[in-house]
């Protein structure tokens, strides 16, 4: 058998796999947490029981050096908001998309619970108001379905952010990926992907420097 048979099993029996986990739906748990600091723990698992993938944020032989320089990232928080703020108001300004996006993945998700909170605040009234109209849409989508209660409270003329998030829920990924992606592949919505890729990717190779 030749190696390029070899590779084409091995490329087929990953095609294979990728098929059936969107076809048999993935369980997440996912945690977030900010309070001065972040952190975060997802657990992906296929059949309920097997997990394929685990990571927490930090990582645990990082936790010494992030928390180094956990009071520098507190107090730039604020200029990583004002650096992305552009970002943001584009996603405010064509949240149809968006709100389009969050009614598909909660038609096709099933929960077993999701709990959170979100208190946020900035400087400015109406940036502050229009991030909130944005918010209560999109939780009030996803705390229309059973056990979910995530709740948003605005502080006014100050930069404040704290969030927790913790969900348990089950998802068939083949539909809202092909939904998903005929609304993304249009513009703008497709322009602001290509906007929050880049700075994603700007992101990984500052870390590499580091």
């Amino acid at each position: 058998m030749s190696l390029l048979t070899i590779l084409l099993y091995i490329i087929c029996l990953i095609l294979i796999l990728i098929f059936l986990f969107l076809i048999i739906g993935l369980q997440f748990h996912i945690f977030l947490e900010f309070h001065d600091d972040f952190f975060g723990k997802i657990e992906v698992n296929i059949f309920k029981k097997i997990k394929i993938y685990k990571k927490e944020i930090p990582e645990k032989d990082k936790e010494k050096k992030e928390s180094s320089k956990k009071k520098d990232d507190n107090r730039n928080i604020k200029e990583k908001y004002d650096e992305n703020e552009d970002l943001i108001k584009d996603v405010i300004e064509n949240n149809k998309a968006f709100i389009q996006i969050v009614k598909i993945i909660k038609n096709y998700v099933k929960h077993e619970k999701t709990n959170g909170s979100i208190v946020y605040g900035l400087e400015s009234p109406v940036s502050t108001a229009k991030i909130g109209g944005f918010l209560w849409t999109i939780t009030g989508i996803l705390n229309s379905g059973k056990n979910t209660n995530i709740t948003v409270d605005p502080v006014f003329n100050q930069f404040y952010l704290e969030f927790t998030i913790d969900t348990n829920f089950e998802i068939k990924l083949l539909i809202p990926i092909i939904k998903i992606l005929k609304i993304i592949i249009r513009n703008p919505t497709r322009t602001i992907i290509i906007k929050l890729i880049k700075i994603l990717r700007k992101k990984d190779e500052s870390k590499g420097e580091n």
